[in-house]
């Protein structure tokens, strides 16, 4: 499916005006209260190797290099942001709608041994949010399985 340049420049601009959007409604209140964490999630769109329409992997690339300008704009008040980039997870939804064939081959590009369970992604954003990651900012964190490697 391709993404016309319309509709990228409208996909865009909600995306990246939501997180403008999201940080002015949000970083009143945690500076307020002396700091926070702010975690988003977004697609892998932007680096994966499998074939993504290239309007949508910029989309998702701008997306993603917000949060560490949020970090950049807002750390010295306290405020991290991180983004996690979630890969094949088998919600209730997903084992509903995707064929056993096809987790089968979403499970052949992991280097683990089985698909995401939603557990994965909260346990992951938990920390994020956590004081344990009091140092961790800016940052976008593929919980994936093993399925892509980036720098």
């Amino acid at each position: 499916m391709s993404m016309s340049k319309s509709a990228t420049s409208r996909t865009l601009f909600r995306r990246t005006s939501s997180v403008r959007a999201d940080q002015q409604a949000r970083a009143p209140h945690l500076i307020e209260r002396g700091g926070g964490a702010i975690v988003n999630t977004s697609s892998g769109a932007s680096w994966v190797g499998e074939p993504v329409p290239a309007r949508l992997r910029r989309v998702e690339g701008r997306y993603q290099r917000a949060h560490p300008a949020i970090a950049s704009a807002y750390g010295k008040d306290g405020i991290r942001a991180n983004v996690v980039s979630p890969g094949a997870v088998l919600s209730e939804t997903a084992i509903r709608n995707t064929s056993e064939e096809f987790q089968a081959r979403m499970l052949t590009a992991c280097t683990l041994e089985r698909l995401g369970k939603p557990e994965d992604l909260a346990n992951t954003i938990c920390f994020l949010l956590s004081d344990d990651a009091d140092w961790v900012s800016g940052q976008v964190w593929s919980v994936n399985g093993g399925a892509g490697f980036r720098d």
